[in-house]
């Protein structure tokens, strides 16, 4: 049998198939090859090549990497460092998915010799990536340097990046600025009107995602940048969450809140150009899926989304009961967890869900 995301071909013969659009341009996820990751820092090149494909059959269209900060040592690695941030770009160019990288500097811009070496850092990644997108500079988290010194070093890496890969765009996030700093960006942005820098980043401690897009010039585009991995202490923080989860579960456990998410989503990417989220792991994959879905038709509704997920992942007798089960999963962490009665209830569909499918 034939199985697409939608549906089921018994004969194997496909008589009529309906094509879309994506509604964003920018659909993707930042999957960090670090020490810092809760899963692929140990996965092995084909488990990574697996990862971005199925994220591209859900609808999205580039991966983000980290191939310098956190230089934190990974007992798990199956490949250094190095050599899987080449191969990021082998994989995005075999699946002509965009490669962005996001790259901090976390010293003072003034400090010479610092800078001229992550200059040269960053060239000889450059020259050795097969393929590459965006560059992605926070202006915050890390780092603390103003736009006065930013502006200039980003200057530089856009000319070194150009050489290389003369289509790849430079974006910075406000990540951290005060008002002051959040103020010269915009004005040189005004006045200057530099041809080599793309565009504005918002993640967390931004300024408002509608008000960036309506200080910024038109010509520049927009990104969000949305931390979906964390509970709390976060960007987009679990709402009405019992203190007893808080407590037990922590900041980074299994998360799946599709419903939730896909209003962050319709909420603010009106006003983008779409989305690369923050991800330390797969502890959120189902919010992945959800976010790639709704970056291609933010129309589609929550449970038709993870009906598609079930089918895939699950097979297709489990396509409307697994999403069924994701959706309950959400229900259990709204509110007073001793007054949720659908908890147990929850527990004994996986349950009933894996005895019938091992």
């Amino acid at each position: 049998n034939l199985q697409l995301l939608d549906r089921e071909f018994p004969q194997g013969e496909i008589a009529e198939i309906e094509s879309s659009a994506p509604m964003y341009e920018i659909r993707g996820h930042q999957i960090g090859y670090r020490a810092r990751a809760n899963s692929w820092d140990a996965w092995t090149p084909e488990q990574m090549e697996t990862y971005f494909r199925e994220m591209a059959l859900f609808g999205s269209n580039c991966i983000e990497n980290i191939p310098f900060q956190d230089e934190d040592y990974s007992p798990h690695m199956k490949l250094p460092r190095e050599e899987m941030n080449l191969l990021y770009g082998e994989i995005c160019d075999k699946y002509d998915l965009d490669y962005w990288i996001w790259s901090p500097a976390e010293f003072p811009l003034d400090q010479e010799n610092k800078r001229q070496e992550l200059l040269d850092r960053h060239e000889k990644f450059f020259k050795e990536c097969v393929r590459l997108d965006g560059v992605f500079f926070p202006g915050g988290d890390p780092g603390d340097n103003p736009p006065e010194l930013v502006m200039p070093f980003l200057k530089d890496v856009a000319e070194i990046l150009h050489k290389y890969h003369p289509e790849a765009g430079i974006w910075l996030s406000m990540q951290g600025f005060d008002r002051e700093a959040v103020e010269w960006c915009f004005e040189y942005l005004r006045k200057e009107e530099p041809d080599w820098f793309t565009g504005v980043v918002c993640g967390p401690s931004s300024p408002p995602i509608p008000l960036t897009r309506a200080l910024l010039p038109k010509r520049y585009k927009l990104r969000h940048y949305p931390d979906i991995t964390h509970t709390v202490r976060c960007q987009y923080p679990t709402q009405w969450w019992d203190p007893a989860f808080n407590f037990t579960l922590g900041r980074e456990p299994w998360n799946p809140q599709p419903v939730y998410y896909r209003l962050v989503h319709n909420w603010l990417a009106p006003y983008t150009n779409g989305f690369l989220t923050y991800s330390d792991g797969i502890n959120d994959d189902v919010n992945k899926f959800v976010w790639s879905l709704a970056g291609w038709n933010p129309n589609t509704p929550v449970r038709e989304m993870l009906i598609e997920y079930s089918r895939f992942f699950f097979g297709p007798d489990l396509a409307e009961e697994g999403a069924d089960a994701i959706l309950a999963l959400e229900r259990n962490w709204e509110g007073n967890l001793s007054e949720n009665g659908s908890v147990d209830a929850t527990l004994e569909e996986w349950k009933a869900m894996t005895e019938d499918h091992p």
